[in-house]
């Protein structure tokens, strides 16, 4: 007897799903129009009790192995096969479709309704020829709206700027004639991308920058293990190491413009529990100062200045100082943008290990049914100290969601200092601390938080190749994101451009490919429009754009 074919049919998607980026994978690997499976998704996850068979007619072993890859990126999905003449139980009786009444069976498979008078077989034919018609109205309603929706956006933008290049007028200020020639660039870029979007099936998938990840615990506090203070010559802060404090060193000054701006591994909330925000101010100025002893090119002073800023508590003083670092506007996000925007932890967990998978999927069942210690136990099934601290830090953030004690949710932040601390290899220290200073902004310690994003950008300068060093501005970038601080992840993003423009050209189109992406997804899409330019590889600049556009759909109306 021939093997039993199966069909997949999925029944429902769970809201963290991309699903945009995943109908796109499905539809080249699958051979379908990815529009089509969007918009099928998007009617199952509108709760209307739809589902969709997304293949028909596979091998038992390939249909369990597509069912475990949607589990993974939140489909669920059951496998139905045809009912064969084995299975088939004798049926004596026949109910009508349209009216309920029920009479004997036809033998020749002819059934017609003694009561309503309904040809059976045509009934179901009409049935389905309806259900498809009203399928397919409301799919190109969808692609419809989706253009018009996004030529309205093109256009606001456009206007916006002529109104800015009015105002530049009045004020005496010429803008230079390359600037109006890349917003009419991107503006067609942008309108050729929604009929490519709509008319064609070429979506290429979101390339993003991600490493290896994960999380453990242990409760741990530490005393206070640091001093920390302001070099008189050039704002240096001088925080000491754990070993140091303990051995009752005390903190040494560094003088000399080779020395590093902070000088510490890790800074955790003990560290900076006497650092107020005036002090807090005069180090983010000092550091501000340093850009007039540095390159011309070089913005990384004013970067760390800003991020420093960001540490302030005090929003009139954040205010102040930000204005006095002539940095641009704070941006200011609501509660539900702030919610979409802690969706994309998911983005940390990329990696195809298979135990890290298997423990990431354990990690978020537990969660989800607020099982804390499942979800420990989770983060103890992995070696990696990065993987298990990409773990850790989920469960940091559910905690803070699931407002559960500050001092189990501290006891869990140190760990990830501890881990940090114990790490030898400097990039998996720099990812670490990334995801540290994600952890304390989620917590509100924010001082603590922009400090170890400072040291993350210190060690970097210890990194010799450039495109490493650009891949690792997007992952500090991309983290800052995901714990809602869109203000420190464009600041950020602003040192990847500097760091890419010394790529060669094929490397610098590949490294703009994954920057714009990340400032569509910080939901600067003016920016990132403006940076495709500088991606010379069609295949590449169609990705980002087809990404930038993508995103923006998912954040209309809350963006």
């Amino acid at each position: 007897m021939s093997e039993k074919k199966y069909d997949v049919t999925i029944t429902s998607v769970e809201p963290h799903a991309e699903l945009t980026l995943l109908s796109t994978k499905l539809g080249k690997v699958l051979r379908k129009n990815p529009q089509q499976i969007e918009f099928a998704l998007n009617e199952i996850a509108s709760l209307n009790g739809a589902d969709f068979t997304i293949i028909q007619g596979i091998p038992e072993t390939k249909a369990k192995q597509l069912q475990t890859y949607l589990a993974k990126q939140g489909l669920s999905s059951e496998l139905r096969t045809e009912i064969t003449l084995e299975e088939i139980e004798e049926v004596n009786e026949f109910c009508c479709p349209a009216c309920g009444h029920a009479q004997k069976v036809d033998p020749n498979g002819d059934d017609i309704c003694e009561k309503c008078g309904v040809i059976a077989k045509k009934y179901a034919q009409v049935q389905k020829r309806k259900a498809i018609f009203e399928s397919e109205r409301r799919y190109h309603e969808a692609l419809q709206q989706m253009k018009v929706d996004q030529l309205q956006k093109s256009s606001a933008a456009l206007e916006e700027e002529r109104l800015r290049e009015e105002a530049r007028e009045k004020l005496g200020i010429r803008k230079k004639q390359a600037t109006s020639i890349a917003l009419i660039i991107a503006f067609l870029a942008i309108c050729s991308t929604v009929v490519l979007y709509i008319y064609y099936d070429q979506l290429f998938p979101a390339e993003q920058i991600v490493a290896n990840d994960d999380q453990t615990l242990v409760n741990s506090k530490s005393k206070k293990q640091a001093l920390l203070s302001i070099s008189p010559s050039g704002g240096n802060i001088v925080i000491n190491a754990p070993s140091a404090a303990s051995s009752g060193a005390e903190p040494t000054m560094a003088n000399s413009a080779a020395a590093s701006t902070i000088q510490a591994n890790v800074v955790t909330k003990e560290n900076t529990e006497g650092l107020s925000d005036t002090t807090t101010q005069n180090i983010a100025l000092q550091m501000h100062n340093q850009t007039q002893e540095a390159a011309a090119n070089s913005i990384e002073p004013d970067v760390k200045a800003e991020i420093m800023a960001y540490g302030i508590d005090s929003d009139s003083s954040r205010s102040a100082v930000l204005k006095m670092l002539n940095s641009e506007d704070e941006v200011a996000i609501d509660n539900t943008t702030s919610q979409q925007l802690r969706k994309g932890v998911n983005e940390l967990t990329q990696d195809k290990d298979p135990l890290f998978l298997a423990s990431n999927t354990r990690l978020i069942t537990s969660l989800e049914n607020e099982d804390f210690v499942q979800a420990l136990d989770a983060v103890e099934m992995v070696n990696d100290s990065y993987q298990k601290s990409i773990l850790l830090y989920q469960v940091i953030q559910s905690e803070i969601e699931h407002n559960k004690s500050p001092q189990l949710i501290d006891s869990h932040i140190l760990q990830l200092a501890k881990w940090l601390e114990q790490e030898k290899d400097l990039v998996t220290q720099i990812k670490i601390q990334s995801l540290l200073s994600a952890a304390y902004s989620l917590s509100g310690e924010k001082k603590a938080s922009s400090l170890n994003l400072i040291i993350a950008i210190e060690k970097l300068h210890k990194i010799q190749s450039t495109k490493l060093k650009t891949e690792l501005l997007c992952l500090l970038s991309r983290d800052q994101r995901i714990s809602a601080n869109i203000n420190q992840a464009k600041s950020l993003l602003k040192l990847a451009e500097v760091s890419a423009n010394k790529l060669s050209p094929e490397l610098q189109s590949k490294a703009y490919n994954s920057i714009v992406k990340q400032y569509a997804k910080a939901l600067d899409f003016t920016t990132a429009m403006q940076l495709s330019e500088k991606i010379t590889q069609t295949d590449l600049l169609q990705d980002a754009l087809n990404s930038v556009i993508a995103i923006q759909n998912k954040y209309m109306g809350i963006s």
